[in-house]
């Protein structure tokens, strides 16, 4: 499933290393963290059967503030006399093991179970460190001696599967203890022992039960089922939902909106299960976010995104106390009925002196593909450093081409602005695209971000060349500036 709508990169620009402030490994973690460094992995795993790994940047802000809870879940396992065993890696230092194990970004666990491998996927306080290993490495289920029900309640398990059994040599019985162990982190497991039948049940916080009914794989039912029907999406199970092949109907709501419309919007989400997961994004806090990158300009709120573009539930107020009103919402969309939302600045005042022309997601189809005119179009972020250092050689360049008529040079912000057209993608910034008179598929710019880069590039595939401007520029040391 395509998810770039959602994958809004937060890139943290580091200027220079902090080296000042690297302090030893002994500084950083206590006694019953272990430094691991290149050669040595492999024989800790092999002589400990569970082992956490840390990869870490001395420098990284989010390591500073997981190392003191990463050391007090040492700490607390080793009053447990656990066996399992915690470890971290310098990847500034140790590149090779850095690299073995694909670490891009810091911090990054790993959690090494008798030679399998699992990317940690808990929270960041000691607790539910020690949380996540125990539920990872320990007894696949719990056995349940009195009310299941009661049991969930006191632990405040939000998602658990039960399963009544009549003897260990029961095949649904076997067969739930594999797809369990395959699936820990999704869910808890808990398993009761019945002399007169064999039924496994799905459990979720303020739903009704659902009993598999064997018309789906085990595993399809615990994979599916493990999703509430409208639940809220955070940090901490975007991943799970990420990684689903069903797509998002995001429902932008306050706790008091999410009160009033629940049952309807878990009544149509029970009707379109099968395709989809209807998540809650909390209001006010991620109002900024449903508004940026979802189109919505009033909550409660409803947006659909699929594969084939984003839309919006006309009327949410009344139509989301109706769950005939969203069902048939999705099948208006399915029939073409609905207009794709995108998300668009207003469009601009048209400034022909201005050298750059700023284009919008309204305006991207009328000046990049139906101008008649080369275009030569840069997608950039307000806050990148290698878009403000373009802008100046950028800006020379559309005054210098502007005796041009047959080329336009124009920019768009690339994070409040979207382009209806697939084949302009982008996952970083500056990226740029020419775009040929009467062609619709863009070319991306990859040279020399200079005057003279620019220059070259367009003589080679503009319409009307030669191009050329007086003056070229050149820096103290002689060369073109290249980013």
């Amino acid at each position: 499933m395509n998810r770039k709508y959602f994958s809004s990169l937060f890139l943290f620009l580091i200027s220079f290393a902090f080296q000042s402030f690297v302090r030893s490994h002994g500084d950083l973690f206590n006694e019953f963290v272990t430094d691991i460094h290149d050669g040595e992995l492999d024989k800790f795993i092999t002589k400990n059967d569970i082992v956490l790994v840390m990869f870490y940047a001395p420098w990284c802000g989010h390591c500073k503030r997981l190392i003191p809870e990463y050391n007090e879940a040492a700490n607390m396992l080793n009053e447990k006399k656990s066996e399992i065993k915690l470890a971290s890696i310098d990847a500034t230092a140790e590149n090779a093991l850095a690299q073995e194990y694909g670490i891009t970004g810091y911090p990054t666990l790993i959690l090494f179970n008798k030679k399998n491998k699992i990317n940690y996927g808990g929270g960041r306080t000691a607790q539910s460190i020690v949380e996540w290993l125990l539920q990872m490495t320990g007894p696949v289920f719990s056995h349940v001696e009195g009310n299941i029900e009661d049991v969930l309640k006191e632990k405040k398990i939000n998602v658990a599967f039960y399963l009544e059994y009549t003897s260990e040599d029961n095949d649904l019985y076997k067969k739930f203890n594999e797809v369990a162990d395959k699936n820990r982190e999704i869910a808890k497991y808990f398993v009761k022992k019945n002399d007169k039948h064999n039924k496994l049940f799905c459990y979720r916080t303020d739903e009704n039960k659902v009993e598999y009914d064997e018309k789906t794989t085990l595993e399809e039912f615990i994979t599916s089922e493990s999703f509430p029907l409208f639940g809220e999406i955070n940090t901490e199970n975007y991943r799970f939902y990420a990684e689903s092949p069903k797509e998002l109907v995001w429902v932008c709501a306050t706790t008091e909106q999410y009160n009033e419309i629940k049952e309807h919007v878990r009544l149509a989400a029970q009707e379109l299960r099968k395709k989809t997961h209807f998540v809650l994004l909390n209001i006010p806090e991620y109002a900024e976010h449903a508004k940026a990158s979802l189109g919505l300009t009033e909550f409660p709120g409803l947006a659909f995104q699929s594969n084939e573009g984003r839309f919006l539930l006309k009327n949410p107020k009344e139509s989301l106390l109706n769950h005939n009103a969203i069902i048939n919402f999705f099948k208006d969309v399915e029939a073409g009925k609905i207009e794709k939302s995108l998300k668009s600045e207003p469009i601009p005042e048209d400034d022909k002196n201005a050298p750059v022309k700023i284009v919008v997601g309204n305006s991207f189809v009328d000046v990049v593909l139906k101008s008649g005119k080369d275009v030569l179009i840069e997608i950039y972020a307000p806050w990148c450093g290698h878009c403000k250092k373009l802008e100046p050689v950028y800006e020379d360049l559309g005054r210098k081409l502007k005796k041009y008529d047959s080329i336009i040079v124009a920019k768009m912000d690339g994070t409040l602005n979207e382009t209806p057209i697939k084949d302009f993608e982008w996952s970083g910034f500056p990226t740029i695209f020419f775009v040929k008179a009467g062609s619709k598929i863009p070319l991306p710019y990859e040279g020399e971000r200079s005057l003279k880069g620019f220059v070259d590039f367009l003589n080679k595939h503009a319409t009307n060349t030669p191009i050329s401007i007086e003056g070229v520029p050149e820096f103290e040391d002689g060369t073109s500036e290249e980013l």
